[in-house]
């Protein structure tokens, strides 16, 4: 996947859980993400966004653990 291409990195983002939103849940070492209110782990990309609106990171998970790309972003973008 090309995060560098603006239509693939919008989408993207619009598809993403805000990382607030994410749950942890499990035994310690073995914790999993959920989406909010759903029972199966989550797939899919989480997205941090800075105080200033402006996206920090996004990282991609599959069946509640990280899987994939994880890319950052600085402040100022």
């Amino acid at each position: 996947m090309n995060l560098e291409d603006p239509e693939t990195l919008k989408k993207v983002i619009a598809e993403a859980i805000d990382d607030k939103e994410l749950e942890q849940r499990g035994e310690e070492g073995e914790e999993l993400w959920y989406a909010p209110n759903q029972q199966k782990p989550y797939t899919g990309w989480k997205k941090w966004i800075h105080d200033n609106g402006r996206l920090v990171g996004l990282s991609q998970f599959k069946n509640g653990k990280l899987d994939g790309l994880r890319t950052w972003w600085y402040p100022n973008g």
